[in-house]
């Protein structure tokens, strides 16, 4: 499924067309808002994403508060 591996499939074409691998993590964290807030906060190598393009680390915020 994911051509950075070796033994891909794609990962011969990938690695021509591609500079580089990334990858995208998915984070639900249920115990609320400031919980989600707190996570974010303790990441150490992370940035804030404007863009999801690249291949850098990024981090995008995306709740909804119910009330």
């Amino acid at each position: 499924m994911y051509p950075g591996l070796k033994n891909n499939e794609g990962h011969d074409v990938a690695k021509e067309q591609m500079s580089d691998f990334g990858m995208m993590v998915s984070i639900n964290v249920r115990a609320g808002a400031k919980a989600a807030e707190n996570f974010i906060n303790s990441l150490k190598l992370w940035y804030l994403a404007t863009s999801l393009g690249g291949v850098s680390p990024r981090f995008h915020i995306r709740y909804w508060l119910r009330m």
